[in-house]
């Protein structure tokens, strides 16, 4: 395992080039509510930290999502080579999208007044305390107070909180709940939904498109997922206290489990993926099949470049006509006739040894 993670941190180190992880630190610096901060800048971020130089591995999993969303999300690359939160996607003669290959800069050498570079703010703390005063400081002021009692109530089960309309994240790396995890995995995933969201235009987005893309990122990257909207040993247990049976561990999903195999064997068994189930579900009816539901569905919609394509055209339908129609949106993306065609397509995908 040690060995694995070797392997994995130098594959990341080398996709990520010396660039994003060798910049001069900067002291005394101030962000999201404290001081005497330290920052390294990467082509895309803004890295402050206290006390210890953050993992490279963390520095490594922010810039790498980058690139690879920059290469998926249609509005990423625009939005940083402008500057323009508003930017849209590039489109040939006719109207279709085109994902060019980012140009990556650290704008050591710009044009005299030419504005400084786009970037998104990462704030990396060890103190507990540091990082409820940081994240308070992203609460808006205007917000109600039901709102504010809500987004206080999460500071006291989480490790990350974003403002992503202004583009700032904290982490708190030392949160005791973490410490058995690759925290690397889990800013994969906060990066991928965070550029999701900017993506997006920050409307109203499915959560099966956030965290099925968080995901999808936490295995392209890391081969797991430590990423937990819901407690699934938890799940699992009420499940057999309430007596509706009792689950074969091999078909439980969880943190630092490969999901594939699972889901697989999942299927075979009868329970098998349904849009119905997904393309609606939210946090409050969540199950780790769903969980694992909604990263399938992202990374079918990725499998190739042709549907990869159609997913970038359909996050624009979806932002520009809204939820409600979305699933004729995805099965026009797919060029599937049917929803019963879509569902043998996904589900051969899922059984197939392309699915991992």
């Amino acid at each position: 395992m040690i060995r694995q993670t070797a392997i994995l941190s130098l594959l990341l180190l080398s996709c990520t080039t010396d660039y994003a992880l060798s910049q001069t630190t900067k002291k005394d610096q101030s962000a999201m509510g404290l001081t005497n901060l330290n920052i390294l800048e990467t082509p895309h971020y803004r890295v402050y930290f206290k006390g210890k130089t953050p993992s490279t591995r963390y520095r490594a999993a922010l810039e790498k999502t980058w690139q690879e969303s920059a290469a998926l999300l249609p509005r990423i690359a625009p939005i940083f080579e402008k500057g323009d939160r508003e930017a849209e996607p590039n489109r040939d003669g006719n109207g279709n999208i085109v994902i060019k290959k980012p140009r990556i800069t650290l704008g050591l050498r710009r044009k005299e007044n030419a504005p400084p570079p786009f970037k998104l703010d990462a704030l990396f703390v060890e103190d507990r305390y540091d990082f409820q005063r940081a994240a308070r400081s992203l609460i808006p002021a205007e917000i109600s107070f039901e709102d504010r009692q809500i987004a206080e109530a999460a500071l006291e089960t989480t490790s990350t909180f974003a403002a992503m309309d202004r583009g700032k994240r904290v982490y708190w790396i030392n949160d005791p709940r973490m410490k058995s995890r690759d925290y690397g995995a889990f800013v994969a995933h906060c990066t991928a939904t965070d550029l999701m969201h900017m993506n997006q235009g920050l409307v109203d987005t499915p959560f099966w498109i956030v965290a099925g893309y968080g995901y999808y990122m936490e295995f392209k990257l890391f081969k797991m997922s430590v990423t937990a909207y819901l407690d699934y040993d938890e799940y699992y247990r009420e499940y057999e206290r309430a007596g509706k049976g009792e689950f074969d561990k091999r078909d439980t999903l969880g943190v630092g489990k490969v999901w594939a195999p699972i889901l697989k064997r999942i299927m075979k068994k009868g329970q098998k993926a349904d849009l119905d189930q997904i393309l609606w579900v939210s946090t409050k009816d969540l199950t780790p099949e769903r969980c694992g539901y909604v990263y399938a569905l992202v990374s079918f919609m990725l499998s190739d470049t042709r549907k990869a394509a159609g997913f970038a055209g359909f996050l624009m339908d979806i932002r520009d006509e809204g939820t409600e129609e979305q699933e004729k949106l995805l099965l026009k993306a797919c060029k599937a006739d049917s929803k019963d065609k879509f569902h043998s397509a996904w589900h051969k995908y899922i059984l197939s040894s392309r699915f991992r």
